[in-house]
């Protein structure tokens, strides 16, 4: 997010982010947060991208937050271990999750969808 507000990202930052760049991409479009130009990949969220993510916190290893097979968002190791531990309940995007599985070996938290009644 912060990248595609510098410049924007195409094929070629694949070096940069080999195993989570399409993963990434796809993650942030469907929060409206980049889209597609003839230039790249840019951000298109409504405010700073600084302002919502704390880079002094940035780890190397990201755990990506999987429902039913799609990836809903990537979360610093860090912030998954106190958010997204099994039996935690995540927002996203105005929905509720229930984390059924925090795997840190394959950086990994998988969530089912929790229906409020």
């Amino acid at each position: 997010m912060c990248a595609a507000s510098e410049l924007p990202i195409t094929q070629g930052d694949q070096k940069y982010f080999p195993s989570l760049l399409r993963e990434s991409l796809t993650a942030l479009e469907k929060q409206n947060l980049v889209r597609k130009t003839l230039k790249g990949w840019v951000y298109s969220g409504i405010v700073r991208p600084l302002d919502t993510v704390n880079l002094n916190n940035v780890s190397d290893k990201v755990v990506t937050v999987i429902c039913n097979g799609e990836v809903l968002e990537t979360v610093d190791q860090a912030k998954a271990c106190d958010e997204a531990y099994k039996g935690a309940v995540l927002f996203h995007q105005g929905e509720t999750y229930i984390v059924e599985e925090l795997d840190l070996k394959r950086l990994t938290a998988k969530v089912r969808a929790h229906a409020c009644s």
